[in-house]
């Protein structure tokens, strides 16, 4: 073996393998003989460092044994080829020591032992981005199977796949957990049903994050399932999950039913203007879901009339993310019709309908009735139709409206050919405005000159703490800057009423 001493604050450094009397963690080297580790280690030893070995099954249970009887305070490893049962051992013997305060499985990505047990108090945890593997999932799990105390854990893009997936969802049958994300780890739909089996006995969990994890159509029917006899999770999180027309049709016949589901999203998938038209019928008889995602779903014109006909009469949706889905003038106007009865929504995000060549969208014609209905929709408090292939005169329609009735806190606007006569108009609204906060106007046709003029309104205004201007022709950096430091002032002096 080789030694090294981890100098801690106050302490001093002393020669090569000797224990610091003030408590330093003296990490070793284990080398390998005759193919075997060896783990002959001298009592001053309190860490193991393992990252250069690639370990199996054989060297987890010889870990285990040493985690069980030495005071290894520190456990840095690779993942190997170590299996499930290896796995298992390894997690057990963490679990179970006295001494360990952290183990990682790659270099800077320290698990924090102590309070994941509970031995150390915390209400909320993030082991994101930390390349835990299947290995590190299951030791999470079984670390944090009787901790009672932690009520949140973010575990994203740990890559823990199936079997950490499932571990994770045995651990759900008890503990206090209020709140779980273990979005982006490859858990597939096996791990999507062992959560939905998992849950159906649980009590406490509010919260699913399950985004970017290949659930697919069966893993959706499994959460489809859950929901129908779960009246605790409010919110659950399926994006970017390969969900198609099939699983839209599972989890629509759930959200008809279902009075406890408050936020649900499922941006990202390809539910197609099938999907759409069976969660437009489910809204038309729920009645508690109040955040909706179908953001980039390629749901089309037809898909969004049959969400705009179901909010015609669904009083409940309050924000509603219909991005990215080809929707067109037809749509748009659908969608203006049902604004001007609906009075329950307050955020809509129509933008990106347009494709790449700046075709299609809500156009002019579905501007036209957007801007109509918000002279008559007065709850409405931010919209973005952003990239929809509006020109200026169909963009300042919208602008005149929110500017009459002054109910907007946040605006999208970009790539709507607004230039310096455009800007000039903004600049009025945002002069009188009391309410706007963030307008994004990027991508369009505003110059240096339009830019000033935007930056003289600031000076007047005390609500506008966002301003995006990105990709527009502007080349006086003189006025952005003083763009910027009037943001920030307004900032500030918003920030300071608030504490009042």
């Amino acid at each position: 073996f080789f030694c090294r001493t981890h100098q801690l604050l106050g302490c001093v450094m002393l020669p090569l393998c000797t224990l610091l009397a003030c408590g330093a963690v003296q990490t070793c080297t284990v080398v390998r003989t005759g193919g075997k580790l060896n783990f002959t280690l001298p009592e001053e030893c309190t860490g193991l460092e393992l990252y250069s070995h690639h370990l199996g099954d054989d060297d987890a249970m010889t870990l285990a044994e040493i985690l069980k009887s030495s005071k290894t305070v520190t456990l840095a490893m690779g993942k190997g080829s170590i299996t499930l049962k290896g796995a298992e051992v390894l997690a057990e013997a963490a679990k179970l020591s006295d001494a360990l305060t952290t183990i990682s499985f790659a270099p800077g990505a320290d698990l924090p032992v102590k309070q994941l047990k509970g031995i150390e108090a915390v209400y909320e945890l993030d082991v994101s981005n930390m390349e835990l593997g299947m290995l590190g999932g299951v030791v999470v799990s079984k670390l944090i199977e009787k901790n009672m105390v932690l009520t949140s854990l973010k575990l994203r893009s740990n890559d823990i796949g199936v079997e950490g997936g499932k571990a994770l969802a045995k651990v759900l049958t008890g503990g206090g957990l209020v709140s779980l994300d273990v979005g982006n780890n490859g858990i597939g739909e096996e791990g999507a049903r062992a959560f939905a089996e998992a849950l159906q006995a649980n009590a406490m969990l509010h919260s699913l994050g399950l985004s970017a994890n290949e659930i697919g159509d069966n893993g959706a029917a499994a959460m489809g399932e859950l929901l129908k006899g779960n009246t605790v999770l409010t919110a659950v999180d399926l994006s970017w999950n390969e969900i198609g027309e099939k699983g839209a049709e599972a989890l629509a016949t759930t959200l008809a039913l279902s009075s406890s589901l408050a936020n649900l999203d499922l941006s990202d998938n390809n539910l197609g203007r099938g999907g759409a038209k069976k969660v437009g019928e489910a809204l038309k008889h729920n009645t508690g879901l109040a955040h909706l995602s179908l953001g980039t779903n390629n749901i089309g014109p037809e898909g969004a009339i049959a969400i705009a006909e179901a909010l015609m009469t669904n009083k409940g949706v309050a924000t509603l993310d219909m991005c990215s889905n080809g929707i067109d003038a037809e749509g748009g106007i659908a969608i203006g019709k049902m604004l001007e009865v609906n009075s329950a929504l307050r955020s809509l995000d129509l933008s990106r309908q347009s494709n790449l060549f700046g075709q299609g969208g809500i156009c002019i014609e579905g501007s036209k009735a957007i801007a109509a209905a918000l002279n008559v929709n007065k709850m409405l408090n931010a919209i973005d139709i952003g990239s929809n292939s509006l020109d200026e005169p169909a963009a300042l329609s919208i602008v005149r409206m929110a500017q009459r009735h002054d109910k907007l806190a946040r605006l999208g606007l970009a790539s709507c050919g607004i230039g310096q006569n455009g800007a000039q108009e903004i600049a009025r609204y945002i002069e009188s405005s009391k309410v706007l906060t963030k307008l994004n106007l990027a991508h369009n046709n505003i110059d240096d000159d339009g830019a000033a003029t935007l930056a003289k309104a600031l000076k007047r205004n005390t609500a506008l703490v966002t301003l995006d201007l990105k990709l527009n022709p502007i080349t006086d950096k003189d006025v952005m800057t003083l763009i910027e430091a009037r943001l920030r002032r307004i900032s500030r002096s918003t920030s300071k009423k608030d504490e009042l």
